[in-house]
């Protein structure tokens, strides 16, 4: 258990959720204007230098990690007191990913393997029929512990935006989420229990999209609503002048104003 005064606290720590379309400057913007130094954590099988090259950012400013698995994402992130000496910003990239791909396909072997393979052949039982099928789909218990596994590690993250950094984890778009039906949009979360829970561990949700300037023309960075109807979206801020929509994705203006 962690005891802390009330006088203690610090306010320079803040956790964003951002989402959207693939494509839409969230990495970039984000490696462009978060303080130095950042830990980059990209749980996708992609080359970030395209990123940091449209970024124009020093290299040196940026650690990039790549977990081989789920406990080596865990590992890195549950040593606080290091990452808190190093950094002054953590981003961690591709949850969707990690929730769709990694996460479900290693919970989808165990359960197959605990439910169909015969443990002294090592094969399928007799009598099992569709084993691709029975392969690629995820019980209610599956996505309970899917759930459970994120938990455990937004719990992990949250605890560093409390000790002063700036946390931010960036999402696919998905288009009417099954976790709520009123929605038409929110972030990629495979399940349902973890989605209703997400905005409990965060201090800002937000939807990204393209910033179109008074000329009609798309431009950079991208803009971001924490406001809004009919999408996921949060806001705990309580500095900023205005509504909390149509804003610029420049971390060193969004810290300085929420």
């Amino acid at each position: 258990m962690i005891k802390q005064r009330g006088d203690t606290l610090t306010s320079s720590g803040k956790f964003f959720v951002l989402y959207s379309e693939e494509g839409k400057g969230k990495s970039t913007s984000t490696i462009q204007s978060l303080p130095e130094r950042i830990a980059y954590v990209s749980c996708e099988p992609r080359n970030p230098y395209e990123w940091l090259a449209a970024s124009g950012r020093n290299p040196e400013d940026i650690d990039f990690i790549f977990p081989d698995s789920y406990e080596d994402l865990i590992n890195f992130y549950q040593d606080t007191d290091r990452i808190v000496q190093e950094y002054k910003a953590t981003v961690l990239d591709g949850v969707s990913y990690l929730m769709e791909i990694e996460l479900s396909m290693e919970i989808l072997d165990q359960h197959f393997e605990s439910k169909y393979i015969d443990e002294i052949t090592g094969k399928v039982k007799k009598g099992i029929s569709k084993v691709h099928m029975l392969q690629s789909k995820m019980s209610e218990e599956g996505y309970g512990i899917l759930a459970k596994q994120m938990g455990r590690l937004f719990r992990h993250i949250a605890r560093l935006s409390q000790r002063g950094l700036i946390v931010v984890v960036l999402c696919l778009l998905d288009n009417n989420p099954t976790y709520q039906r009123a929605l038409k949009e929110g972030p990629l979360l495979p399940g349902r229990a973890f989605a209703k829970v997400l905005p409990g561990f965060v201090d800002y949700i937000g939807r990204v999209k393209d910033y179109v300037n008074k000329d009609g023309f798309k431009d950079f960075p991208p803009s971001v609503d924490f406001e809004g109807s009919g999408f996921m979206c949060k806001y705990t801020g309580s500095n900023l002048k205005g509504d909390a929509f149509d804003l610029s994705l420049d971390f060193k203006w969004l810290i300085k104003n929420l």
